[in-house]
């Protein structure tokens, strides 16, 4: 192990203990308290109550005068004493589960939110971020509560074996010889042993993954309509036996890798303690005559506290060193930087919209090669209405991801009111944009909550409902007995409403009209709906929104007429640019597309 190595265990873990001070500082008082009596007084207190309780025997065999007192005050202070460590017991394990079960955990997990949150979109599309992030929210307040105990009981069992090493000195040297091999050559083996865990575990997690990812699929509602109407649930149930074939395999490797350790552990032990040093210790009662029958026992108790706290005291520096490599991926997460925030002098967006400018902007997603969005060049002037039209896969949301500041191009620059973007930070900038994309989410929440996507307050209840109209959403609201408080979904409610695709994008749709948004996106959140709704939607929407700037996307080209600029994407690059009109004069891409969707819908002037 070298020095980098050792100051790395010595950051992570100090780093886990940080959060523990910092929302709990009297569960580390406590702990190391109770540890103190528990580790030090305890074994003090029984090696001294039994080497005096076996000279008196001794004594009284051999018809000497025994000091019977002392026996009566050692007794008294062993029943004291393990009435003070049955209370301590119980009470630590209480004091745990309250204050770790609820505070700790309740703030690591809103540091994982909060840090989430502020990362980059595009880190979701990489597998070992959600490796990171799933392992830190599994197991970062484990990890924190372990951090902290393993300090504290490697302080106390430190502080116990110099205390009882003291003692075994005054009964026989030669003991602690015999202790200190055999407390080598256990940590060796304890080495292995954190190694073949970790090794376990990462190769373990990929697969659990899985195993979790079908579990879901089988439970969430989402799905429920292809298991029922696709063969789908015989491929994920093949899946999934392969998925625990792999895990149990791994399983019995690893199974297998620790009775091997154990029993050569086991072995070596024996040969050293149970043979060695009870020969040691019988040499010097029947040959030398320099030990009584209670300095044999107590030292025989003392060696074995000493072996335990020091087979403990290992533990503890294989659990630092556990903790450690655990805590890399709670760091590695946590230390991820969003491409937002490298300007520490950038400033909040705090004036009215006038004007958005890409120029010569580029994209490559991290898994990607080829660049998602290539050369865009494009001018949002205010109250402008833009339509983003292309097939799937010509880069519409990514463009429109990377207006909202959700990615950063790689290539090229973005201005806001004539200003490098990266001048403002990126939360100010996305609070001027009302969006709604195709693969929108309601909650679990009741209908207003859903609309304001924030806690709602009885005061901007007309501004729901407003909302809701324009969005074409009055006949459903009618239906539910509860109105705008009838509950989404029936996870927590039974009597919550079940809504059909269309209905939930109209609730998607009123987001972006119950606040006073200057910038409103809309990236194809009427594909549920049939052409003929989607253009009267779309529709209304246009009139409801006459004084702000609109982009709206679509594959669907029945609404691109009310726009007043087109940009025609492929393959990442803006082909052709225009009004409808100029497009359809211009009779390419935009004009063979409208042309082939024109005999479908019913388009009204």
């Amino acid at each position: 192990m070298d020095l980098k190595n050792i100051k790395k265990y010595f950051k992570n873990n100090f780093l886990m203990i940080g959060y523990v001070y910092k929302y709990i500082p009297s569960y580390i008082f406590v702990h190391f308290f109770a540890g103190l009596i528990l580790n030090i007084a305890g074994p003090v207190i029984y090696i001294s109550f039994t080497k005096n309780l076996f000279d008196t025997i001794e004594a009284l065999a051999t018809q000497q005068d025994p000091d019977f007192n002392k026996i009566v005050i050692l007794f008294v202070v062993v029943i004291t004493y393990q009435i003070i460590e049955d209370i301590l017991n119980r009470s630590l394990i209480y004091f745990r589960d309250v204050f770790i079960a609820n505070r700790l955990e309740e703030k690591m997990q809103s540091i994982l939110y909060e840090k989430a949150q502020s990362l980059d979109l595009e880190l979701y599309d990489d597998p070992e971020f959600y490796n990171d992030f799933c392992w830190a929210m599994q197991n970062s307040t484990s990890r924190a509560v372990s951090c902290t105990d393993t300090l504290i009981d490697f302080i106390s069992h430190s502080i116990a074996m110099i205390a009882i090493f003291s003692i075994i000195l005054t009964l026989d040297w030669v003991a602690i010889v015999v202790v200190c091999i055999y407390v080598l050559v256990d940590y060796l083996f304890k080495i292995k042993e954190t190694k073949n865990n970790f090794e376990k575990e990462v190769d373990m997690n990929p697969i659990q993954r899985k195993i979790d990812y079908i579990n879901r699929v089988f439970f969430l509602d989402t799905f429920a309509k292809e298991l029922r109407l696709t063969k789908v649930s015989k491929l994920l149930l093949k899946k999934y036996d392969k998925a625990n074939d792999d895990k149990k395999k791994l399983q019995m490797i690893s199974i297998k890798k620790k009775f091997k350790l154990n029993l050569a552990n086991d072995l070596v032990i024996s040969i050293l303690w149970e043979i060695l040093f009870t020969s040691v210790l019988v040499f010097r009662i029947v040959v030398s005559g320099t030990l009584t029958i209670g300095g044999m026992i107590a030292t025989k108790q003392a060696a074995n506290q000493v072996r335990w706290k020091f087979s403990k005291w290992l533990y503890n520096i294989k659990c630092f060193r556990e903790n450690a490599i655990f805590i890399d991926k709670f760091r590695s997460f946590m230390e991820r930087e969003s491409c937002f925030t490298p300007n520490k002098e950038a400033k909040d967006f705090n004036e009215p919209f006038n004007k958005l400018e890409l120029k010569n902007v580029s994209f490559t997603y991290a898994s990607k090669t080829e660049p998602a969005l290539k050369n865009i060049n494009m001018i949002i002037n205010k109250n402008e209405k833009i339509a983003i039209v292309g097939y799937n896969g010509a880069g519409k949301s990514t463009l429109i991801k990377l207006i909202m500041r959700l990615y950063n191009p790689q290539e090229g620059e973005v201005y806001l009111n004539a200003k490098n973007i990266n001048e403002f930070t990126g939360e100010t900038c996305r609070k001027i944009f009302g969006t709604v994309f195709q693969d929108f989410k309601l909650f679990a929440f009741n209908l207003a909550e859903n609309v304001v996507v924030d806690e709602f307050d009885s005061k901007d209840e007309n501004d729901v409902k407003t909302a809701l109209k324009k969005a074409g959403f009055t006949n459903k609201l009618s239906q539910m007995p509860k109105g705008i408080y009838t509950n989404i979904t029936k996870e927590f409610d039974e009597e919550g409403a079940i809504l059909s695709g269309g209905e939930m994008q109209k609730i998607a749709i009123s987001r972006t009209l119950a606040k006073n948004y200057e910038f409103i996106i809309m990236d194809e959140p009427s594909s549920a709906l049939d052409p003929d709704s989607e253009y009267e939607l779309n529709k209304l929407m246009m009139n409801s929104v006459n004084n702000k700037t609109v982009i709206f996307i679509s594959h669907r080209l029945s609404t691109t007429r009310m726009a007043d600029k087109i940009y025609m994407m492929e393959n990442g690059e803006i082909i052709e640019f225009g009004s409808h009109d100029e497009l359809m004069s211009l009779n390419g891409k935009y004009a063979e597309m409208f042309n082939l969707q024109a005999e479908k819908y019913l388009i009204t002037e």
